[in-house]
């Protein structure tokens, strides 16, 4: 498993910076890597790349390469096995949806998924990825006109204020 977490890591900045032939052929390698994977025989360091880890960097890497439908698909999948300690990871795979829909211009899916992915991100307390909702409230903000923009606004500003840190 050695090259999975790098390879993995290395499709999903693939994709967000535009390289879809790179993403794709890094995936190819971290598949692989991961295939042959024996965790009890891998190195501490790398032990935490369990399946739902993996399955998040996929998920990222295809939205990120404009494969938005399966990589909803395989988030749903993700999503239903998700138990209470990786909830965290919902909001992350979450996030990541939104934003890809965002880049597509479907704002009404966008905030859609984004408001799930606050009441998540307020239900783990999860606050060090509140700024990744910043920047999709920024990208939304165009269209705050529209009902769906303007309920995911106001469930970012509530979802900020909650998880702000006391002013001591």
């Amino acid at each position: 498993m050695a090259g999975s977490p790098v390879a993995a890591r290395y499709a999903e900045e693939s994709a967000a910076i535009g390289d879809k032939a790179q993403a794709v052929e890094s995936w190819a390698r971290a598949s692989d890597a991961y295939a042959i994977a024996d965790t009890d025989e891998d190195r501490v360091w790398t032990r935490f790349m369990d399946q739902n880890r993996f399955d998040s960097y996929h998920i990222a890497t295809l939205a990120g390469i404009h494969r938005l439908d399966e990589a909803q698909e395989l988030a749903a999948t993700v999503l239903a096995r998700l138990d209470q300690p990786d909830r965290k990871k919902a909001v992350i795979i979450l996030e990541g949806i939104a934003s890809a829909h965002l880049t597509r211009r479907s704002v009404s899916d966008a905030s859609t998924i984004g408001r799930h992915a606050l009441a998540v991100l307020r239900e783990t307390e999860f606050a060090m990825w509140l700024p990744k909702f910043e920047a999709l409230a920024q990208g939304l903000r165009r269209w705050e006109h529209a009902e769906p923009v303007r309920a995911f606004l106001e469930e970012y500003g509530v979802t900020k204020r909650q998880l702000a840190p006391s002013p001591r």
